[in-house]
Order: C-alpha cells, then sequence, then structure tokens
C-alpha cells in the first residue's frame, strides 16, 4: 500500500471514529434539546389526557405514558375542539389535549399551543 492510501484510511477510521460517540444522559440530567443551530428548541407535539390544570401557577399536566407537567406561558395558544381561543383555566381535568411544546434551555418544558380535541 502506498503512504496516500494508508494515511486516507487512518483519516477514514479516525473521523469514523469521532463522528461515532455519542453523549450518554441519565433520566435525571434532562438535557435540552436544541437544533444544530443552538438557536432555535426542538418543538415537540403530544398527546394525552389532562391530569391537572393550576392557572395560578400557569401550568398543566397531561399524562400520555407518564405525566409531564408544561409550563403554559401567556403567548401559548389555547384552543377548544372548534379552534376557538379559550383560557387555560377553562381546560379540566380528563380533558384531552394535544400539547405543542419545547424544552428551554434549563430544561423545562414550555407550550407553544394546546388544543382541547375532546372532554370527558
Amino acid at each position: 500500500m502506498s503512504k496516500h492510501r494508508i494515511m486516507a484510511v487512518i483519516i477514514i477510521l479516525f473521523l469514523a471514529a469521532l463522528f461515532s460517540v455519542v453523549p450518554s444522559y441519565s433520566q435525571d440530567d434532562n438535557p435540552p434539546i436544541w437544533d444544530r443551530r443552538g438557536s432555535d428548541p426542538i418543538v415537540r407535539t403530544i398527546d394525552g389526557k389532562v391530569i391537572s390544570v393550576d392557572p395560578q401557577d400557569s401550568t398543566i399536566t397531561v399524562k400520555m405514558v407518564e405525566a409531564l407537567v408544561i409550563s403554559v406561558p401567556s403567548s401559548a395558544s389555547v384552543t377548544n375542539k372548534d379552534g376557538f381561543s379559550i383560557q387555560l383555566s377553562q381546560i379540566n381535568p380528563g380533558n384531552y389535549v394535544m400539547v405543542e411544546y419545547y424544552d428551554d434551555k434549563s430544561g423545562k418544558h414550555i407550550a407553544r399551543g394546546i388544543n382541547v380535541e375532546y372532554g370527558d
């Protein structure tokens, strides 16, 4: 083998090893998920049953497999099944909702929008 081929193989192996490293997090670390540019959060959508609503703290707890507490800022869109705007306080435990949210840099779940799909 020529020196160039050996050098190319070494570089390829080095790059393969470099890009195969995956950071590991424990469940308690709750790392925030940001796009590759690092400026915009990745938005997720979940569906689940409302466990509780706290208008005072502006939070809603939604259960999918596990309960997820989501902060609801005043800028979040909250709508009923017909698409009309409602207040967070009008959502009741037992309602089924779709929530669009992101994690801020501290790992806190922040709602962008909540849509009540149906109620009990």
